[in-house]
């Protein structure tokens, strides 16, 4: 029994040997209660007891019920009687369970703002692939599209300048000096026919003279120079020409004989470009409908130039218009990573269309008149092509693009060359084929399951609010009733 008080005594206050008070080792191997007293504080040692009391507090924590006040007197007696005090468990208990609501409440924290920031991230990958990602992959393709197109029919179109740049530097090297030459004519151009097959034919012109020279091709490998001199007969069987209209008439003459003198330019002769117009040619038999040497009418544009003979004091002038068809032009409008639905035009600054992937989309049959014609790009039965003529209608060297309400992209793509400034590229591009379908699904998901969590959330708050609402309203009501009520009957609601 004496052991059990010992161990009782050592169990509430510790270790006898930490305390500061000597008389609690001399009083140890005697009677607990004794032991408990001389360890309170009292009034006879108020130093001591105070010491004695901080550290009770500071090892059991303030929750402990100290000896002396009321819940003390109680614990001292039952400790007495009864052996160890039940409240030291019950202590730790209610340190246990505000550790624990500790971590439940950091870990619910922590869960909320891993929750905001997965869906965050979520919806903003979604957002980045479907309206951004997808729209740059696609205006990059476009671009790359628009320059390739350039490139190449900038390369055909170059064509038109092998037959401009033989006859200038002829007549600026005196090669070509006497206007009705017509053999030096033919040494000069019948290389050019052979390596630009696309030329169709070269006239010129003279400022001194009404006749004019007319080289074009005759069969597959030979050219044929005509004239609408008097002496056209000296050329041979088939030296005559026969024109509608006489060259120095023809709107593509006044034309080029209003350039400006190449003098003092570093000999460039100037030109312009001139058309669209259509030409006649002989069928291969290879388009749809057409036979073999059937006639057949091809799109073709053509460079007016003028060239001053050297010793004429510019009072002799040569002015050639040369025609290139350019049907050919189409094949290179073809770009199978735009997809379906895009189209691609090559479009000249005042808006006709020079070339297209489907030949019909070229001309435009006026009701009224009964024409046939070039069309305009903002002609095409297309609900985007009605505002392209205001882009036309503004500074060409600028490159524009338009964003249609039902994603459609649309970009007009101007030539940077000099010689080909004229020409515009216009490329219109869907946005479905450049959006995966199984990511588009997965974005619009994400979406939606990034979203309805706030939603349901929003949703239980709006219904608790209102239902609290609800409950004051009838409360409320119930009271008012009850007032009204009480005056009648002598009872009063209580305050």
């Amino acid at each position: 029994m004496q052991k059990l008080k010992k161990r009782t005594t050592t169990t509430i206050f510790g270790s006898l040997d930490d305390q500061p008070n000597g008389q609690l080792r001399s009083t140890a191997k005697g009677d607990a209660t004794e032991s408990t007293q001389l360890a309170l504080p009292s009034s006879q040692d108020p130093g001591g007891g105070t010491q004695i009391m901080s550290q009770i507090l500071m090892k059991y924590g303030p929750g402990y019920p100290v000896p002396g006040s009321d819940s003390g007197s109680q614990a001292t007696g039952g400790m007495s009687s009864t052996g160890p005090s039940p409240v030291l468990p019950q202590v730790k208990l209610n340190r246990g369970s505000k550790a624990e609501k500790q971590i439940f409440r950091n870990a619910g924290c922590f869960l909320g703002v891993w929750a905001l920031f997965a869906t965050g991230l979520m919806a903003f990958c979604a957002y980045q692939y479907y309206f951004v990602v997808v729209d740059q992959v696609r205006e990059d393709v476009v671009r790359c599209s628009a320059n390739r197109v350039k490139a190449e029919a900038s390369a055909f179109l170059a064509q038109i300048f092998n037959a401009h740049d033989a006859i200038h530097y002829a007549i600026r090297t005196k090669l070509y000096y006497e206007p009705m030459d017509y053999a030096v004519i033919e040494r000069i151009l019948a290389p050019i026919f052979v390596a630009a097959p696309a030329i169709h034919t070269v006239d010129i012109a003279f400022s001194d003279r009404p006749a004019a020279i007319l080289v074009r091709r005759h069969g597959a490998e030979n050219i044929l120079v005509q004239s609408d001199a008097e002496d056209c007969w000296r050329v041979g069987v088939l030296g005559c020409s026969i024109r509608e209209v006489p060259a120095k008439e023809a709107s593509w003459y006044q034309q080029g004989a209003s350039l400006e003198s190449p003098e003092g330019k570093g000999g460039h002769s100037p030109f312009l470009w001139f058309g669209p117009e259509f030409v006649p040619r002989e069928s291969s038999g290879g388009s749809e409908g057409s036979t073999y040497g059937a006639l057949i009418w091809a799109p073709s544009y053509s460079l007016v130039f003028s060239s001053i003979f050297p010793g004429s004091r510019g009072k002799l002038s040569a002015v050639g218009k040369v025609t290139l068809e350019i049907s050919g032009v189409s094949s290179v409008l073809q770009d199978k990573q735009l997809g379906e639905g895009s189209a691609v035009y090559l479009v000249d600054n005042a808006g006709f269309i020079a070339a297209a992937l489907r030949p019909g989309e070229q001309i435009l049959l006026e009701a009224g008149s009964g024409q046939v014609r070039f069309r305009r790009i903002w002609e095409v039965p297309e609900s985007w092509a009605a505002d392209l003529k205001e882009v036309f209608g503004h500074d060409s060297a600028a490159e524009s693009k338009k964003v249609l309400g039902d994603g459609t992209l649309v970009i007009v793509s101007p030539f940077h060359s000099e010689r080909m400034q004229n020409f515009r590229v216009v490329i219109v591009a869907e946005r479905s084929p450049f959006a995966n379908s199984i990511l588009s699904a997965a974005c619009i998901t994400s979406f939606v399951a990034a979203g309805l969590p706030y939603l349901v959330a929003s949703a239980i708050v709006v219904a608790f609010v209102l239902r609290e609402r609800a409950i004051q309203r009838r409360g409320r009501k119930r009271h008012s009733a009850m007032d009204e009520a009480n005056p009648a009957s002598g009872l009063g609601r209580p305050r």
